[in-house]
């Protein structure tokens, strides 16, 4: 059976895994300090990260998205396993942050996949550039099995 290792349980709580081509899709929950609430993120580790630390792809996905649906219908896992290329899917908005305004539309606030820094005040908790950057970067930084010195966004 799969164990948690120390700093998963310190940095990024699991809320599932499941084995996929011969490596581990997870899903994280992890506090992001620049949106002030609590954010999910899904990984895929192929198998050679067990041995070294492997190259990342984030995968930015796109309006009334979250961090699954790249996980669960693009099948890239296949080719990454091939490749020992991590694949990383950040959710694509802070969630019930209680904004006025923030669930009337699929095309703005909640789900709405723009990873910039909202400009208008009421939005300012919307920081998905600052997020990606700096918290998902950090967090992801700690896992051993991740070389964030070879990172790629897309």
């Amino acid at each position: 059976m799969y164990q948690l290792d120390t700093l998963e349980q310190m940095y990024a709580h699991i809320l599932f895994y499941v084995q996929c081509f011969n490596g581990m899709v997870k899903q994280f929950r992890h506090l992001s300090h620049v949106l002030s609430c609590d954010m999910k993120f899904s990984v895929f580790f192929p198998a050679q990260s067990e041995h070294k630390a492997v190259p990342v792809v984030i995968y930015l996905s796109g309006l009334t998205c979250t961090d699954e649906n790249f996980m669960t219908k693009a099948g890239a896992q296949q080719y990454a396993a091939q490749c020992g290329i991590a694949l990383v899917a950040p959710d694509t908005s802070p969630r019930g942050l209680g904004i006025p305004g923030e669930d009337e539309s699929y095309d703005f606030g909640t789900g709405a996949g723009f990873y910039l820094n909202a400009t208008e005040d009421q939005w300012k908790q919307y920081r998905m550039e600052d997020y990606v950057m700096k918290d998902l970067f950090s967090t992801l930084s700690q896992f051993s099995e991740l070389d964030c010195s070879r990172v790629c966004c897309c």
